[in-house]
Parts: C-alpha cells; structure tokens; sequence
C-alpha cells in the first residue's frame, strides 16, 4: 500500500453534471521521485481473455450479476451502478457510490430476478428506496428497498484468509479481478480486469485519507457504484472514479467499516 495521496479522484465525464468537479488532489510526488518510478516500474502482462461463452457461464460471473443493480433518476437517466450486500424475505441492501445518490435524490433501481431453474429471469424496478447511510469521504453509500420478490444473490467480503495481502500470496497486486459495467439496460457485462496496487489519496484536502484499488484501466461509463469482484467471488470494492486513465474502487477495508457504523 502507497503511503503517498497524491491522487485527484474525479467521476467519470460522463456522470451526472452534479458529479463532474474534479476531486482535490493532495501534495504531488516530487518530479524526481515519479521518475524513478516510472523508470523502474516493471510492464504488467495483460494475461488472454477467455471466451466469451467461458465468461458468462463462470460462477464469479453468475454471482456477480445475481448481485448487481442499475441506477436511474425517475425520467430514465441512467446513473450508475450497485450492488447487492444483504437480503432478507422483506427487503435487501444496495451498497454503491455516495456521488450518484448525491445527485439525484430520487432513484429508479432495477435488478434481475432469478428464475425457477437458477438462472436469471426478467429485469424488474423499485422506486421505494431509502438512503440508510452516505458518506461522502469514502463515497460510499448504503440503500435499503422493500419487496416481496425473491432476490437472485448478494455479495460478501472476503474473509481474513480471502483478503489480498501478504497473507494470500496469489492475490498480491497486480492480480486479476471482475468489474460489473451495466450501461446499457439489456447488456448487463461483467469483464475482467487487473489490478494493480493499493493506493492511499483524499477526496479534498480537509478530508481524510481513504483506501483505494488502483485498476490498470479507466471505468467506462456508467460504471460508478458497481462492484470489483474478486476471483473467490468476494466483493473487493466500489467504483468511485478515475485518475490519469486509471479507475478507482473504495476497497474492502473501507467498506467493512462504513458497513459497521
């Protein structure tokens, strides 16, 4: 993990207009310390991507999408993305990015159903939703919704032994990882991605640091609020922004905390 916040995290451009302020960067790196970074910075091999028939049927995959939802305002915009965290019979729990529900108070939220033989079914909308918690440091925010239709999956974090870190040795960055990307209502895509290393940076210069994943490529639109998913199928993190053409999660660390307040 960086001890350096010298990232200006921003949301993608193609946001909300609410959300399109660059992020505060603190202190840069000395030019001479970048330098030598970028000098001895060894490239990271991009390993092939499975066929897409392999993807879609993979379990991680099929979680993931279990667990996703879409964002929109109540004329349609679409917003961005979240994911499932916690259900019961009565309601479920949506974790996603504190900037979407920042700008637009109201929220459409759509999921998929899952079907009779456990795939999933039809897509289907809530418009009762509630705002239990936002935090714009992290920018993490946490939504409960009400039904009586049975929900597809959740997420989970991973466990002590699950975490990437010294302790799992296989899950030390860079390594592999999913992100969840629905722009499009009927195109619901999970990709695989590669990330490349924890980063400490602040939201603005009066706030305090926050723990992010620091991916090897930017977050395409509408991507916000979505999940990065680990191999194990763990959620890792929340897509927050981009720096330099490199996408940002909130990570784990931070989560399990806004999630314990």
């Amino acid at each position: 993990m960086s001890a350096n916040a010298s990232t200006a995290l921003r949301p993608p451009a193609y946001h909300h207009p609410a959300c399109h302020r660059l992020l505060a960067a603190v202190p840069h790196i000395c030019g001479a310390v970048a330098a030598v970074w970028l000098l001895c910075a060894a490239p990271l091999a991009w390993a092939q991507a499975p066929a897409s028939d392999a993807v879609d049927q993979s379990p991680v995959v099929q979680r993931a999408k279990a667990a996703a939802v879409r964002l929109c305002s109540p004329q349609g915009q679409f917003l961005g993305c979240g994911v499932i965290v916690a259900h019961t019979a009565r309601e479920f729990h949506v974790l996603t990015a504190e900037h979407i529900v920042r700008a637009a108070p109201q929220l459409v939220l759509q999921r998929l159903t899952p079907a009779r033989d456990g795939s999933l079914g039809p897509r289907i909308e809530h418009r009762q939703i509630e705002v239990l918690r936002a935090d714009p440091r992290t920018d993490l925010a946490l939504l409960r919704v009400p039904t009586g239709i049975p929900v597809a999956g959740e997420l989970t974090l991973p466990t002590p032994d699950d975490r990437p870190g010294p302790k799992l040795k296989s899950a030390e960055p860079p390594f592999a990882a999913w992100v969840v990307d629905w722009n499009r209502g009927d195109a619901l895509e999970v990709r695989p991605t590669q990330v490349l290393r924890r980063h400490i940076a602040r939201r603005d210069t009066a706030s305090q640091a926050v723990s992010y994943w620091e991916l090897s490529t930017a977050s395409q639109p509408g991507m916000s609020g979505g999940g990065l998913i680990s191999d194990s199928g763990h959620l890792l993190g929340i897509a927050s922004g981009n720096s330099q053409q490199h996408a940002y999660y909130t990570d784990e660390t931070e989560i399990a905390k806004f999630l314990a307040q």
